[in-house]
């Protein structure tokens, strides 16, 4: 490896370092803010983040390695602090979607 190529690597690590750094303190952060452990912060995050603004617990389920019971305890106590909302799915009365609420994109939104 050149001089030149092992400085940028150093350097680009240093920033990922730096980065990755800051990231785990915004999610420290989060979960302070939020009242939340890091499973409910993750669990939020996959919601709001939804391409279709709405997921599903067995999405959530597989995403965070959990239970469906485990899954139904990390919304219960989303749905408790006012973070999520659940409802049956408009076409497929089986099924249940998760929605994000206002209050929990506002006080993200806020850091």
């Amino acid at each position: 490896m050149t001089t030149e190529l092992r400085r940028m690597a150093v350097v680009l690590q240093r920033t990922l370092e730096s980065f990755h750094g800051s990231a785990n303190d915004l999610a420290r952060e989060l979960v302070r803010v939020l009242g939340v452990n890091q499973t409910d912060r993750r669990a939020l995050e996959l919601i709001l983040l939804a391409e279709e603004k709405a997921t599903t617990p067995g999405f959530l389920a597989e995403r965070l390695g959990l239970t469906a019971a485990g899954t139904t305890i990390v919304l219960n106590r989303l749905e408790k602090l006012g973070y999520v909302s659940r409802s049956l799915h408009p076409t497929d009365r089986r099924r249940v979607i998760v929605l994000g609420t206002e209050l929990a994109a506002r006080r993200i939104s806020e850091l």
